[in-house]
Order: C-alpha cells, then structure tokens, then sequence
C-alpha cells in the first residue's frame, strides 16, 4: 500500500460515521466478491452531516464494528489499496 493521505477507523460506530468530513469517500476494508468484481461491503460518499442518520440506517451493519478508511479523493483510496483500473472496483470515478 502506498503513502496516501487518509483516516483509518479501527472500529466503525456510529459516532465515527458521523465525523467525517463531508464530501469524503468512507470505504471498508472488508470486500465482497460480485461476480468477478471484489468490491468493498461499504464504499459511500459522506453527505452533509444532517443527512447522515438515513445513511447509518442503510449501511450502519455493514459497516459496525469493522475497519474502514476515509479518503478525501476516490483516486487516492484506488492507490492506497492498489486499484489503479477503475473496472476492478466495477464503478466509475
């Protein structure tokens, strides 16, 4: 893994989910394969956060108690982790 800027949360909860910066992509370690894409369980632009409480009410068990990264740039969390093709995640940028 590279040397790009980014959070990591050991253990995601809600209050963590909700003090993340707006606008910033919110990414779990933990993947799941679709067919022949593996693809990570959470990969959700933050919203404002008046509109979060929707948002941990859609991904909140996904997401509860495991490790997830926060990057303010989907370019740099497809470095970090060593994705430099936009198709092996299945979604564009």
């Amino acid at each position: 893994m590279s040397s790009v800027r980014h959070t990591c949360i050991q253990s995601v909860g809600k209050q963590e989910f909700l003090e993340q910066p707006a606008g910033h992509w919110l990414i779990s370690n933990t993947l799941e394969k679709i067919g022949d894409l593996e693809v990570p369980l959470v990969l959700e632009q933050l919203p404002h956060r008046d509109e979060r409480e929707a948002l941990w009410d859609e991904v909140g068990n996904r997401l509860r108690d495991r490790t997830a990264y926060v990057f303010e740039h989907l370019e740099d969390a497809r470095r970090f982790f060593g994705f430099d093709s936009k198709s092996k995640w299945g979604f564009e940028v």
